[in-house]
């Protein structure tokens, strides 16, 4: 069993959790695990939590990590993979208690607010206690068995809402008495989410940044252009990220330095001028930018309108 302090350590990798996986649940992990590099842990514990239809499912599971850390994507190819039954929502997208438990209603429901019904869905939910009610009554006999998850990502801004709201998600399988498991994924460590009083902790799931490794694999899968030799931009990614790796350690900002520096990488490609082979010549071609830029290469600090004047002018 994991310890207090285990569970609690921002930086702490919890343990493989022991479940009992079908062939097919361990295919899936495998599948999914090729198409998100740098993520097998937590995809295989993913699969082992949420993937079993036959299993009664957890009440929660808390997943926190940096922004760009793959938490949502993982989640949603793992539900999405094993044909979860399950809600999502983005709680940035809730600016009241009333619009989450609404929008939580309608996709239980499958209702889309329209013209046919006044644009209100599956109607009205102005309480807690009326959502638990009616989404207690959506647990028909026709709809029971598979268990369902409810997928509140940002869930840093449930702390904007009244207190009852984020303690009630916590114990909803209990306050609902249906096999409901709901996800909170979320930028902060729990400790930090947790409102005093809270009495149920949920299962913790870390995603630690990626390394270097799954993120040049990343990429070079996700951002390669068409029409692009792989390796080519292989390459380039591999030298934007030895430049960049004291100055930029998060995925997000080096993929976007990756997009707007690689049309200047290749350009005297294309022109004819520069052999692809000749790397060190391709690089003096963006090295000015980089110069230029280095100590501002933070996403809040460099728009592409900026890149793209200076590429301008270099060029």
């Amino acid at each position: 069993p994991t310890t207090n302090n285990q569970q609690h350590h921002p930086h702490h990798h919890p343990p493989a959790i022991i479940t009992m996986q079908s062939e097919a649940s361990l295919n899936v992990a495998a599948q999914l695990s090729a198409k998100l590099p740098g993520r097998q842990g937590q995809i295989e514990q993913l699969v082992g939590l949420l993937g079993a239809q036959s299993l009664a499912m957890l009440p929660c599971v808390y997943i926190y990590g940096d922004s760009g850390t793959g938490k949502t994507t993982c989640v949603r190819a793992v539900l999405d993979a094993c044909k979860r039954s399950h809600a999502y929502i983005n709680c940035l997208e809730t600016h009241s208690p009333r619009v989450l438990y609404e929008s939580l209603l309608n996709q239980r429901m499958g209702t889309q607010p329209c013209a046919a019904n006044d644009f209100v869905g599956a109607g009205r939910c102005d309480s807690l206690a009326s959502f638990l009610r009616r989404l207690k009554a959506t647990f028909t006999e026709e709809r029971q068995g598979d268990g369902y998850i409810i997928v509140l990502d940002q869930a840093d801004r449930l702390r904007d809402h009244p207190p009852a709201v984020a303690s009630a998600f916590l114990k909803l399988q209990e306050l609902v008495q249906e096999d409901i498991c709901v996800v909170f994924i979320a930028g902060t460590v729990w400790e930090r989410f947790r409102r005093a009083g809270d009495a149920h902790t949920p299962l913790l799931l870390h995603f630690p940044a990626y390394d270097r490794e799954a993120t040049l694999a990343i990429v070079q899968q996700e951002d390669c252009p068409a029409g692009v030799d792989r390796a080519f931009f292989a390459r380039f990614v591999a030298l934007l990220s030895s430049m960049l790796r004291s100055a930029c350690r998060d995925l997000g900002e080096l993929r976007h330095l990756a997009r707007l520096l690689f049309p200047v990488f290749h350009a005297p490609v294309l022109a004819g001028t520069v052999d692809p082979e000749n790397t060190a010549q391709l690089y003096r071609s963006i090295d000015p930018l980089l110069r230029r830029h280095v100590s501002r290469i933070y996403l809040r600090e460099t728009s592409s309108a900026e890149w793209g004047g200076s590429a301008a002018a270099a060029a």
